[in-house]
């Protein structure tokens, strides 16, 4: 409080400059005096100028004191709120720490759980490999069992008939799987005399304690009965083959073929292609081929009004001999297609047409009447 010392000074010198009472010079004194105590004014007034002006300072530094104890009070609120706020955040902080702590844990508890199904679904796939190897190995059983019994089955049926539809027209189709069934071609009995019939055919197996399952007319023949071209019974060659490419009639019409059986099989071929064979049994030619490796033949016309009853043999691709005979009128065309694509057989041969009959006890049919050349006969072994 420098101003306050100062006003003190300046007091001081006042009080020793002021006048005492003397009886000597007085007026000389007086004077002096007088002098001096105008020195003393202006001094006094030179410090009280002075003074307010550092009492002013003063004032401003008070002031501007008070501001900055505001602006501290101001910033330490501030500081105080920040804190809070970081108080705030450090207890968010520990509780996203905590959270994440027990998601940690839950994370882990989820890990060692998918270990442990993992575990289950290895040991689930183990026991499933194991139950499809076991099925497995139990199917191939039944397979080989069923296929066994199917066979079996198959051994002791060896023919089977059955009525079908194709393009609106209706065939008897009889089944040989040979050589379980025994098929002939017979001509004549025992006397030498042209059977002729089914009736007579059936009546000659009978007096041979042989039970025939079926007989169908077995190619073309002449006016005497006697077989046109190549014929072979029982291993013996009766007739030669006809290697003709023209002439009248069906027999003719190209390419024409043979139906032929052996000791093991039985099989179609046409004539341009046929070879003597020592091992063959049984055999008749006939024409035209209906079917010649799975292409029917190409003089035949779709839509043709040449119908007439007709029947014919075809061999399928593992041996299985059918034989087919129409119950209505047909043309060549709608008879190769039923082997072709019916049947399945890529080797199909024309019998004969109009006079064609046939002997077929499951369907409950028996031709007995005609007048016929040689004979296809098929007996259970």
């Amino acid at each position: 409080m420098r101003w306050v010392f100062q006003l003190l000074g300046i007091m001081a010198i006042l009080s020793c400059g002021m006048p005492m009472q003397s009886s000597v010079n007085a007026g000389t004194t007086k004077k002096s005096n007088s002098s001096v105590c105008d020195s003393c004014k202006s001094l006094v007034s030179a410090k009280i100028a002075e003074i307010a002006l550092m009492r002013d300072s003063i004032l401003l530094l008070e002031g501007r004191l008070e501001s900055v104890k505001k602006e501290l009070n101001q910033s330490t609120e501030g500081n105080l709120l920040q804190q809070k706020k970081l108080v705030q955040a450090r207890d968010t902080i520990s509780k996203q720490s905590e959270v994440i702590r027990l998601q940690k844990i839950d994370i882990r508890a989820a890990e060692d759980f998918n270990k442990l199904q993992d575990a289950k679904i290895a040991k689930l796939r183990d026991s499933i490999n194991i139950l499809r190897r076991s099925l497995a190995a139990s199917k191939k059983a039944a397979v080989k069992q069923i296929s066994e019994k199917t066979s079996k089955e198959a051994n002791k049926k060896s023919s089977d008939a059955i009525r079908v539809i194709w393009h609106g027209a209706t065939y008897d189709v009889f089944t040989v799987r040979y050589p379980q069934a025994q098929i002939r071609i017979v001509l004549n009995n025992d006397k030498g005399e042209h059977l002729r019939s089914l009736e007579n055919t059936v009546q000659y197996f009978n007096g041979k304690k042989t039970t025939l399952s079926f007989a169908m007319n077995a190619g073309m023949f002449d006016d005497n009965n006697n077989p046109v071209g190549l014929y072979i019974a029982s291993g013996q060659k009766l007739s030669d083959i006809d290697r003709k490419t023209e002439g009248y009639g069906n027999f003719y019409l190209q390419p024409n073929g043979i139906f032929a059986v052996t000791t093991s099989k039985a099989f179609i071929v046409s004539t341009a292609d046929y070879h003597d064979r020592s091992d063959i049994q049984f055999a008749t030619q006939s024409g035209p081929m209906l079917v010649t490796n799975g292409t029917i033949n190409s003089n035949f016309k779709e839509g043709s009004s040449n119908k007439y009853i007709r029947n014919g043999v075809g061999i399928q691709d593992d041996g299985t001999v059918i034989f087919v005979i129409s119950n209505q009128p047909v043309n060549f065309y709608e008879f190769a297609s039923l082997f072709l694509s019916k049947l399945n057989c890529k080797m199909a041969l024309y019998l004969d047409g109009t006079i064609s009959k046939a002997y077929i006890p499951q369907l409950k049919r028996f031709d007995k009447n005609g007048d016929l050349g040689p004979i296809i006969t098929v007996a259970e072994r």
